[in-house]
């Protein structure tokens, strides 16, 4: 990529800037080791980065989330607690902003995941309530509770085999 940068005050572009990559399960991941560009902390600032970085790890989750229904990725590279907690643990090791980056991650990836229209999750809880709004009247109780058990059943099985995947990689 080309970068504009500022040294000695003056703006100098560089052209054909070379990242190092890490390739994980066949995905390279880009590494930044320096500061893209240095700003005074005050509130404000903190804010509107916390809001852009916030923003930006929705979207990533979006699109890991479309890469796994489009079969970009597999089931099998999914991690549940055990595989997080070694990701946490790799995390820690290499110093507090990668742990802290990871909990945000982390943090935001449950509360998009929360929000889906997935039966036994808030976001199906919406949909009966659109439903309820659109219709006028709520959907039946017993049907609302064999979707929600549905939906739970298969997120229960989805987890278990994901943490047993997690265990079989630890071995």
């Amino acid at each position: 990529v080309d970068i504009t940068v500022v040294r000695d005050g003056k703006r100098v572009v560089l052209n054909d800037v070379k990242f190092g990559t890490v390739v994980e399960e066949g995905i390279a991941f880009g590494q930044i080791d320096f500061k893209v560009f240095a700003v005074d902390k005050n509130v404000g600032n903190v804010i509107k980065h916390s809001f852009f970085r916030s923003t930006l790890m929705v979207k990533m989750i979006w699109q890991s989330i479309g890469d796994l229904l489009t079969g970009r990725y597999g089931v099998e590279q999914l991690s549940g607690p055990v595989g997080v907690t070694e990701a946490i643990s790799t995390a820690a090791k290499t110093g507090s902003t990668n742990f802290l980056y990871l909990c945000a991650l982390i943090a935001v990836n449950l509360g998009v995941f929360n929000l889906l229209p997935i039966p036994a999750l808030d976001g199906s809880h919406i949909v009966f309530l659109l439903i309820e709004w659109v219709y006028g009247k709520p959907v039946p109780t017993k049907y609302e509770n064999a979707v929600h058990l549905i939906g739970m059943a298969a997120l229960l099985t989805l987890m278990l085999y994901v943490t047993l995947q997690d265990i079989g990689r630890l071995f």
